[in-house]
Protein backbone atom coordinates (compact mmCIF):
# COMPACT_ATOMS: atom_id res chain seq x y z
CA UNK A 1 0.00 0.00 0.00
CA UNK A 2 3.17 2.34 0.69
CA UNK A 3 4.18 2.10 -2.78
CA UNK A 4 0.71 2.38 -4.06
CA UNK A 5 0.26 5.61 -2.63
CA UNK A 6 3.64 6.84 -3.35
CA UNK A 7 3.03 5.98 -7.44
CA UNK A 8 -0.52 7.23 -6.65
CA UNK A 9 0.93 10.26 -5.79
CA UNK A 10 3.62 10.60 -7.74
CA UNK A 11 1.05 9.90 -11.12
CA UNK A 12 -1.11 13.04 -9.78
CA UNK A 13 2.20 15.22 -9.31
CA UNK A 14 3.53 14.36 -12.71
CA UNK A 15 -0.64 15.19 -14.82
CA UNK A 16 -1.06 18.14 -12.77
CA UNK A 17 -3.17 17.32 -10.34
CA UNK A 18 -3.04 17.44 -6.81
CA UNK A 19 -2.37 14.96 -4.43
CA UNK A 20 -3.35 14.49 -1.31
CA UNK A 21 -0.39 14.12 0.81
CA UNK A 22 3.16 14.65 -0.66
CA UNK A 23 5.63 12.06 -1.26
CA UNK A 24 8.58 11.68 1.06
CA UNK A 25 11.84 13.65 -0.53
CA UNK A 26 14.07 11.23 -1.40
CA UNK A 27 11.67 9.11 -3.26
CA UNK A 28 10.56 11.75 -5.14
CA UNK A 29 14.31 12.70 -6.34
CA UNK A 30 14.54 8.92 -7.14
CA UNK A 31 11.73 8.46 -9.00
CA UNK A 32 10.82 11.92 -10.80
CA UNK A 33 14.40 13.60 -10.84
CA UNK A 34 13.37 15.73 -13.79
CA UNK A 35 9.82 15.90 -12.92
CA UNK A 36 8.71 13.78 -15.77
CA UNK A 37 6.76 10.78 -14.71
CA UNK A 38 8.35 7.40 -13.59
CA UNK A 39 6.33 6.17 -11.63
CA UNK A 40 5.29 4.17 -14.09
CA UNK A 41 8.22 2.04 -14.47
CA UNK A 42 8.62 1.82 -11.30
CA UNK A 43 5.49 0.12 -10.32
CA UNK A 44 3.92 -1.34 -13.82
CA UNK A 45 1.29 0.78 -14.02
CA UNK A 46 -0.16 0.97 -17.45
CA UNK A 47 0.85 4.65 -18.13
CA UNK A 48 4.17 3.62 -19.27
CA UNK A 49 3.21 2.21 -22.70
CA UNK A 50 0.49 2.94 -25.09
CA UNK A 51 -2.60 1.05 -25.82
CA UNK A 52 -3.18 -1.05 -28.36
CA UNK A 53 -6.71 -2.19 -29.97
CA UNK A 54 -7.29 -4.82 -26.60
CA UNK A 55 -6.00 -2.22 -24.73
CA UNK A 56 -2.92 -4.13 -24.13
CA UNK A 57 0.56 -2.05 -23.34
CA UNK A 58 1.31 -0.98 -26.77
CA UNK A 59 4.78 1.27 -28.10
CA UNK A 60 7.18 3.14 -26.54
CA UNK A 61 8.77 6.48 -27.07
CA UNK A 62 12.50 6.92 -26.63
CA UNK A 63 12.44 8.93 -23.64
CA UNK A 64 10.53 6.10 -21.83
CA UNK A 65 12.63 3.06 -23.00
CA UNK A 66 15.56 4.78 -21.97
CA UNK A 67 14.85 5.12 -18.14
CA UNK A 68 13.21 1.28 -18.58
CA UNK A 69 16.55 0.27 -19.33
CA UNK A 70 18.12 2.64 -16.67
CA UNK A 71 15.88 1.19 -13.76
CA UNK A 72 16.42 -2.31 -14.87
CA UNK A 73 19.49 -2.55 -15.11
CA UNK A 74 19.70 -0.77 -11.74
CA UNK A 75 17.74 -3.70 -10.36
CA UNK A 76 19.85 -6.39 -12.01
CA UNK A 77 16.98 -6.84 -14.66
CA UNK A 78 17.47 -6.86 -18.62
CA UNK A 79 15.48 -5.76 -21.09
CA UNK A 80 14.23 -7.11 -24.84
CA UNK A 81 11.83 -5.09 -27.26
CA UNK A 82 10.44 -5.43 -30.47
CA UNK A 83 11.05 -2.39 -31.83
CA UNK A 84 10.73 -0.21 -35.06
CA UNK A 85 12.36 2.35 -37.06
CA UNK A 86 11.61 5.61 -35.41
CA UNK A 87 8.87 6.32 -37.19
CA UNK A 88 6.06 7.95 -35.25
CA UNK A 89 8.62 8.64 -32.36
CA UNK A 90 9.26 4.75 -31.93
CA UNK A 91 12.76 3.42 -31.05
CA UNK A 92 15.19 2.32 -33.76
CA UNK A 93 16.99 -0.91 -32.57
CA UNK A 94 20.05 0.99 -33.14
CA UNK A 95 19.08 4.14 -30.66
CA UNK A 96 17.96 1.38 -27.97
CA UNK A 97 20.98 -0.30 -28.24
CA UNK A 98 23.46 2.77 -27.89
CA UNK A 99 20.60 3.43 -25.05
CA UNK A 100 21.73 -0.19 -23.40
CA UNK A 101 18.95 -2.52 -24.10
CA UNK A 102 20.02 -5.96 -23.74
CA UNK A 103 18.31 -8.20 -26.70
CA UNK A 104 16.79 -6.94 -29.76
CA UNK A 105 13.56 -8.76 -31.37
CA UNK A 106 12.88 -9.03 -35.21
CA UNK A 107 14.29 -5.99 -36.64
CA UNK A 108 18.03 -5.53 -36.07
CA UNK A 109 17.43 -1.74 -36.91
CA UNK A 110 20.03 0.83 -37.90
CA UNK A 111 20.48 3.55 -40.83
CA UNK A 112 18.61 1.49 -43.25
CA UNK A 113 15.26 1.68 -41.67
CA UNK A 114 15.01 5.14 -42.16
CA UNK A 115 12.17 6.94 -39.72
CA UNK A 116 9.58 8.24 -42.62
CA UNK A 117 8.17 4.47 -42.92
CA UNK A 118 8.02 1.69 -40.39
CA UNK A 119 10.11 -1.30 -39.80
CA UNK A 120 8.58 -3.62 -42.02
CA UNK A 121 8.34 -1.29 -45.06
CA UNK A 122 11.90 -0.90 -45.20
CA UNK A 123 12.75 -4.18 -44.61
CA UNK A 124 10.38 -5.85 -47.13
CA UNK A 125 13.15 -5.35 -49.83
CA UNK A 126 16.20 -4.60 -47.96
CA UNK A 127 20.02 -6.22 -48.84
CA UNK A 128 22.67 -6.85 -46.51
CA UNK A 129 25.98 -5.93 -48.45
CA UNK A 130 25.76 -2.31 -47.35
CA UNK A 131 27.46 0.05 -45.24
CA UNK A 132 24.38 0.63 -42.94
CA UNK A 133 24.14 -3.09 -42.43
CA UNK A 134 28.01 -3.56 -41.60
CA UNK A 135 27.50 -0.23 -38.74
CA UNK A 136 25.07 -2.46 -36.98
CA UNK A 137 26.12 -5.41 -36.91
CA UNK A 138 29.17 -3.88 -35.35
CA UNK A 139 27.29 -1.91 -33.36
CA UNK A 140 25.56 -5.69 -31.88
CA UNK A 141 29.26 -7.21 -31.65
CA UNK A 142 30.54 -3.83 -29.71
CA UNK A 143 27.68 -3.53 -27.13
CA UNK A 144 27.25 -7.29 -27.07
CA UNK A 145 23.79 -6.79 -27.71
CA UNK A 146 21.79 -9.85 -28.50
CA UNK A 147 19.67 -10.65 -31.61
CA UNK A 148 16.10 -12.29 -31.64
CA UNK A 149 14.96 -12.93 -35.65
CA UNK A 150 11.72 -14.85 -35.08
CA UNK A 151 12.82 -15.80 -38.06
CA UNK A 152 9.86 -18.18 -38.88
CA UNK A 153 7.31 -16.01 -37.71
CA UNK A 154 6.68 -14.09 -40.83
CA UNK A 155 6.52 -17.14 -42.75
CA UNK A 156 3.63 -18.44 -41.35
CA UNK A 157 2.03 -15.61 -42.85
CA UNK A 158 3.72 -16.18 -46.08
CA UNK A 159 3.54 -19.10 -48.28
CA UNK A 160 5.25 -21.42 -45.89
CA UNK A 161 8.53 -22.85 -47.21
CA UNK A 162 7.76 -26.08 -47.77
CA UNK A 163 11.76 -27.08 -45.88
CA UNK A 164 10.45 -25.22 -43.24
CA UNK A 165 7.16 -25.40 -42.51
CA UNK A 166 6.15 -29.20 -42.43
CA UNK A 167 4.74 -31.64 -39.94
CA UNK A 168 6.96 -33.60 -37.84
CA UNK A 169 4.20 -35.54 -36.51
CA UNK A 170 0.22 -35.20 -36.76
CA UNK A 171 -0.69 -32.22 -34.85
CA UNK A 172 -4.16 -32.81 -35.08
CA UNK A 173 -3.99 -35.69 -33.61
CA UNK A 174 -3.44 -33.96 -29.78
CA UNK A 175 -7.27 -32.57 -30.54
CA UNK A 176 -10.57 -33.56 -29.80
CA UNK A 177 -12.68 -34.48 -33.00
CA UNK A 178 -14.63 -31.59 -32.52
CA UNK A 179 -11.68 -29.39 -32.43
CA UNK A 180 -9.93 -31.07 -35.46
CA UNK A 181 -13.82 -30.63 -37.11
CA UNK A 182 -13.58 -26.45 -36.54
CA UNK A 183 -10.26 -26.55 -37.86
CA UNK A 184 -10.44 -28.07 -40.78
CA UNK A 185 -14.18 -26.37 -41.73
CA UNK A 186 -11.48 -22.79 -41.78
CA UNK A 187 -10.39 -21.39 -45.09
CA UNK A 188 -7.28 -21.48 -45.77
CA UNK A 189 -5.42 -18.33 -44.63
CA UNK A 190 -4.75 -15.99 -46.69
CA UNK A 191 -1.36 -15.31 -48.06
CA UNK A 192 0.61 -11.98 -46.42
CA UNK A 193 2.52 -10.95 -49.54
CA UNK A 194 4.74 -8.23 -47.57
CA UNK A 195 5.49 -10.95 -44.50
CA UNK A 196 6.54 -13.54 -47.42
CA UNK A 197 9.23 -11.44 -48.72
CA UNK A 198 10.22 -10.33 -45.36
CA UNK A 199 10.72 -13.94 -44.53
CA UNK A 200 13.33 -14.36 -46.98
CA UNK A 201 15.04 -11.40 -46.18
CA UNK A 202 15.36 -11.78 -42.82
CA UNK A 203 17.34 -15.42 -43.91
CA UNK A 204 19.41 -13.50 -45.66
CA UNK A 205 19.98 -10.57 -43.04
CA UNK A 206 20.56 -13.57 -40.26
CA UNK A 207 23.05 -15.21 -42.64
CA UNK A 208 24.66 -12.15 -43.07
CA UNK A 209 25.09 -11.07 -39.46
CA UNK A 210 26.12 -14.88 -38.88
CA UNK A 211 28.72 -14.02 -41.34
CA UNK A 212 29.53 -10.92 -39.96
CA UNK A 213 30.38 -12.65 -36.41
CA UNK A 214 27.09 -12.43 -34.60
CA UNK A 215 27.31 -16.31 -34.31
CA UNK A 216 26.84 -16.04 -30.36
CA UNK A 217 24.49 -13.21 -30.29
CA UNK A 218 21.91 -14.97 -31.94
CA UNK A 219 19.23 -15.86 -29.57
CA UNK A 220 16.28 -18.96 -30.77
CA UNK A 221 12.33 -16.99 -30.50
CA UNK A 222 9.12 -18.01 -32.05
CA UNK A 223 6.90 -15.32 -31.31
CA UNK A 224 4.26 -17.65 -33.17
CA UNK A 225 0.58 -17.77 -31.09
CA UNK A 226 -0.54 -20.94 -32.91
CA UNK A 227 -4.19 -20.46 -34.26
CA UNK A 228 -5.06 -24.59 -34.63
CA UNK A 229 -2.60 -25.43 -38.30
CA UNK A 230 0.50 -25.11 -36.30
CA UNK A 231 1.21 -25.75 -32.89
CA UNK A 232 3.03 -23.52 -30.60
CA UNK A 233 5.87 -25.56 -28.97
CA UNK A 234 7.03 -27.54 -32.35
CA UNK A 235 7.99 -23.54 -33.51
CA UNK A 236 11.18 -24.00 -31.85
CA UNK A 237 12.17 -26.80 -34.31
CA UNK A 238 11.06 -25.01 -37.58
CA UNK A 239 13.01 -21.81 -36.13
CA UNK A 240 15.87 -24.03 -36.04
CA UNK A 241 15.02 -25.50 -39.29
CA UNK A 242 14.86 -21.85 -40.94
CA UNK A 243 18.10 -20.67 -39.42
CA UNK A 244 20.05 -23.54 -40.75
CA UNK A 245 18.25 -23.37 -44.30
CA UNK A 246 19.53 -20.30 -45.70
CA UNK A 247 23.07 -21.76 -44.74
CA UNK A 248 22.33 -24.78 -47.05
CA UNK A 249 20.70 -22.42 -49.57
CA UNK A 250 24.28 -20.93 -49.21
CA UNK A 251 26.21 -23.66 -49.50
CA UNK A 252 23.87 -25.25 -52.61
CA UNK A 253 24.95 -22.22 -54.49
CA UNK A 254 28.73 -22.13 -54.35
CA UNK A 255 28.90 -25.60 -54.56
CA UNK A 256 26.41 -27.71 -56.01
CA UNK A 257 28.05 -30.91 -56.16
CA UNK A 258 29.24 -30.53 -51.92
CA UNK A 259 27.63 -33.30 -49.72
CA UNK A 260 24.35 -32.16 -47.94
CA UNK A 261 24.57 -30.47 -44.49
CA UNK A 262 24.69 -27.31 -43.22
CA UNK A 263 27.19 -25.63 -40.95
CA UNK A 264 25.74 -22.54 -39.56
CA UNK A 265 26.06 -23.90 -35.97
CA UNK A 266 25.07 -22.52 -32.55
CA UNK A 267 26.00 -23.01 -28.66
CA UNK A 268 23.55 -23.08 -25.57
CA UNK A 269 23.92 -20.45 -22.99
CA UNK A 270 22.58 -20.27 -19.75
CA UNK A 271 19.35 -17.92 -19.27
Amino acid sequence: MRFASAAAMLLAAALGASAQGAAPPDVLKDLAPTGKLRAAINFGNGVLAQKGPAGEPKGITPDQLRVVVQRAHQHGLTVTGHLDSGNRNSVNPRDAILMGIDRIEHFMGGDAFTADKSAYASYEHMTFDTPEFKRIAELYKQQHTYYDATLSAYGYYGKKDPDVFTYFVDEKKFLTPYMRSRLDARPPRQVNEQFENIYWNKRKEIKAFYDAGGRDLITLGTDHPSWGEFFTPFSVHRELLALDAQQERERRRLDPFDRPGGVMSFRAVPG
